[in-house]
């Protein structure tokens, strides 16, 4: 039986680890991920990008899973 394996490409950066799943927390770890930072999982398909909060769980799914960080956004935040 072929060992688990998950790629993640982050902002570029591209990580092979042993396992079927990581959680959002051991992805920020991995890859030494400011908190402050939105981890956002890019869509498949049709599918829009997602994103992720720490409590999620990303699984391989036929390729790498894609990600990429940004600043937290806040639209409407202090609006009347």
């Amino acid at each position: 039986m072929a060992e688990p394996k998950l790629e993640i490409i982050l902002n570029g950066a591209s990580q092979t680890v042993r396992a079927r799943q990581l959680s959002v927390l051991q992805i920020r770890a991995l890859f030494a991920v400011d908190p402050a930072l939105d981890l956002v999982i890019e869509g498949r398909g049709g599918s829009p990008d997602r994103v992720l909060v720490d409590r999620d769980v990303v699984e391989a799914e036929g390729g790498p899973v894609r990600l990429y960080a940004r600043p937290q956004t806040m639209f409407g935040a202090g609006a009347p």
